[in-house]
């Protein structure tokens, strides 16, 4: 028996609108029919029912009756309230000598700049946020020369050059970007790294936030991200996949992480508090470097 791709299922079986949920359709790997029965199980025992909400959050009802374990997440350190820390964020010191080198602020822009703007949306001023953020991460112009961003000093990576955003204009969001944490083969390439199967993305949303409540596309993200993986790499990683978002909606924010285990259909969720950008980056500076060092935080052990 042959089944259809896992992208191909995301289109097929889900009752919301997957024509506006934009997934990039992967090549079918040569068949491992157990891996496609894992994934689309996986996907029609979450995904569906946990992606179908009418609002644009999902019920604290909802994630009890499909098992969703939800707990805090400190900013600072990246420790979990429950559970094993997955991640241990750069330290800002660490973040200011790097940025000392970069310079990315020359011509960088901050949110107060535009206040004479109007965006018309929250997840317009959210994806400013992002464009402001990434130019802190990757090569950025400085006169006739460039210089290398945040990003060039690790090892996380762009994830797949043919990627395209994960969106759904019904619920008014959009992910953009995915990071992946990578390390070199035999041949000196570079690789996704194995033995730490994460993932790093922002999600932009036009509903506010709202404390201690997973948004429709924050969960869409982590549930759809280790599927793309798995397609990817055309294998089931034998441990979870942990998948972080830096969430933002208008000039809020929160760091929302998700530790994935598809073969037993279990998914964890760890939050921040919502923090906010709304006099500036400049004027809150710390918490600005803060967040690029969960950015290119170093893994602890292995996702659990």
């Amino acid at each position: 028996m042959q089944l259809p791709a896992p992208a191909e299922f995301l289109v097929s079986v889900a009752p919301i609108d997957w024509e506006q949920l934009d997934i990039p359709i992967l090549a079918r790997p040569f068949e491992e029919e157990r891996r496609h029965e894992k994934l689309c199980e996986f996907l029609k025992g979450k995904t569906t029912p946990l992606t179908n909400a009418g609002d644009p959050f999902i019920s604290q009802d909802l994630l009890r009756k499909y098992g969703i374990e939800v707990y805090d997440l400190d900013f600072a350190t990246g420790r979990p309230s429950h559970g094993k820390q997955v991640l241990n964020p750069t330290p800002p010191y660490k973040i200011e000598k790097c940025l000392r080198l970069t310079q990315p602020w020359d011509g960088g822009g901050d949110l107060t700049d535009f206040k004479s703007c109007s965006w018309n949306s929250d997840i317009g001023e959210a994806q400013h946020l992002y464009h402001i953020i990434r130019r802190y991460l990757t090569t950025v112009g400085l006169g006739d020369g460039k210089q290398p961003g945040l990003l060039s000093m690790t090892p996380w990576k762009p994830f797949m050059n043919n990627y395209r955003p994960l969106r759904q204009f019904k619920h008014g969001w959009e992910s953009q970007e995915i990071w992946r944490y990578t390390t070199k083969n035999e041949k000196n390439e570079v690789v996704g790294d194995p033995s730490v199967p994460h993932m790093f993305c922002f999600v932009a949303s036009e509903p506010r936030l709202v404390e201690g409540e997973v948004s429709v596309g924050e969960m869409t993200t982590i549930v759809s991200l280790p599927v793309i993986y798995a397609s990817h790499y055309r294998h089931l990683p034998h441990q979870p996949v942990s998948v972080t978002l830096i969430s933002c909606s208008w000039r809020l924010f929160r760091v929302v992480q998700g530790n994935v285990d598809i073969g037993k259909s279990h998914i964890e969720i760890r939050m921040t508090p919502i923090m906010s950008f709304e006099d500036g980056i400049k004027n809150n500076w710390l918490r600005f470097i803060t967040l690029l060092g969960w950015i290119i935080s170093n893994p602890v052990g292995q996702a659990e």
